[in-house]
């Protein structure tokens, strides 16, 4: 069941917190996309898988970026889109594993890039945290 009132002020139509809301919350809490949106369909299966991945490797991506920096996001992106390059031009080897699924990957990298910027407040400026 959806909840269809911000937990923070209570503002009908919102799902779990509302953008009003997200900027004064102290910690980080997920928001539902809203049914009537048309990309709901596509983006909450992946941001369910990615919080599955996630948990199943230990947070795994935050690490990497400790250890690494930016350049750990920049190696993951760039072999997701050497793979879509090598599926574009030749069949897939793997059974079951198409451009769409590289492609969700992306998002996934992308959104845990943007977690991780916000979670140790990053600072683009001098890319340091």
């Amino acid at each position: 069941m959806i909840n269809k009132t911000c937990k923070t002020c209570k503002y009908d139509n919102a799902q779990i917190v509302c953008n009003q809301c997200i900027p004064r919350l102290k910690c980080w809490m997920p928001i539902e996309v809203p049914k009537e949106n048309k990309f709901s369909e596509i983006l909450n299966p992946i941001a369910d898988l990615i919080e599955r991945k996630n948990t199943d490797y230990g947070n795994s991506y935050d690490q990497l970026r400790d250890k690494y920096g930016p350049v750990g996001f920049y190696i993951r992106i760039s072999d997701k889109l050497n793979r879509i390059e090598q599926l574009d031009n030749n069949p897939a080897q793997v059974k079951d594993e198409a451009i769409e699924d590289t492609i969700r990957d992306i998002i996934g990298y992308a959104t845990l890039e943007l977690n991780y910027r916000k979670e140790k407040a990053y600072d683009k400026t001098t890319e340091k945290m």
